[in-house]
């Protein structure tokens, strides 16, 4: 299972500071971990938010640890 955490806003290789904590937790723990621009994809910019997170063989189960989203 991978979970997906937002990444900071200026520098997309990092993890938002605010999951800091969790995403080291996480990667302790053996979770396989993914960044993705939360910025990015708000301004429905689907491509470009995900392009961190490479394509799956296969389907994967995946938990997305950041901040809240509209249902639509």
């Amino acid at each position: 299972m991978k979970i997906v955490f937002c990444s900071e806003p200026f520098y997309p290789h990092e993890v938002d500071y605010a999951y800091r904590e969790e995403f080291a937790a996480a990667v302790r723990a053996g979770f396989e971990t993914a960044l993705f621009s939360f910025e990015d994809l708000t301004e429905n910019e689907i491509s470009r938010a995900f392009r961190r997170i490479g394509p799956s063989e296969k389907p994967e189960a995946a938990v997305y640890r950041g901040w809240m989203l509209k249902p639509a």
